[in-house]
């Protein structure tokens, strides 16, 4: 056998490894979570954004429902974190609670057609199993240079040694002559325990 006849059945062998391997990562976080639960549309989006079953939220662990109370919306829970969906404050607007090692995210974006001067983030915390609070802590993200936002994100570090459930929402705001106004509210909260 010729060099150029070895060399190329090399690179035949390499390249069909290759095509076994990335065949089989690619459909490794598709086989680990229960298709049943495949989430879908906003949420599936923003799961697949973050890594599908293999990113930060993990697997589903429920269908995705409405919100309680009547709130207009959707949510889904997954291994390591919590999704909803609050068209009230944006057409598809996405928030979004997870947790890596022992801190809490929270994500949220994009409130099309609406943009804002800032938001403003409430949180509460609590070691008590299985039990969150509407967020009542709040803090305040506004841009330098006064322009208009439609997304953002923020963490907490776990504090005690007893796992924490953390809970978030988020509303957009507007300023002017400063008055602050929000006029489409406070999203549904997000929980994550960590």
């Amino acid at each position: 056998m010729s060099i150029r006849a070895r060399i190329g059945a090399v690179a035949l062998a390499v390249t069909a490894a290759l095509t076994v391997t990335l065949f089989t990562a690619g459909t490794a976080s598709a086989a680990t979570c229960d298709p049943r639960l495949q989430p879908a549309g906003d949420i599936g989006a923003r799961w697949v954004q973050l890594g599908a079953g293999n990113g930060v939220l993990g697997c589903p662990t429920g269908a995705e429902k409405g919100l309680p109370d009547g709130a207009t919306g959707s949510q889904q829970f997954f291994q390591n974190g919590h999704v909803v969906v609050s068209p009230n404050q944006g057409s598809h607007l996405v928030t979004v609670a997870y947790r890596q090692g022992n801190r809490a995210f929270f994500t949220w974006g994009y409130t099309n057609p609406f943009s804002y001067d800032l938001f403003q983030v409430r949180w509460a915390t609590t070691t008590q199993p299985d039990v969150w609070y509407r967020p009542n802590r709040q803090i305040e993200f506004k841009d330098a240079d006064g322009g208009h936002r439609q997304s953002g994100s923020w963490f907490l570090d776990r504090t005690s040694a007893t796992p924490t459930m953390f809970s978030f929402q988020v509303q957009g705001c507007d300023r002017s002559w400063g008055n602050t106004t929000c006029r489409q509210g406070w999203t549904y909260p997000v929980h994550v325990r960590v």
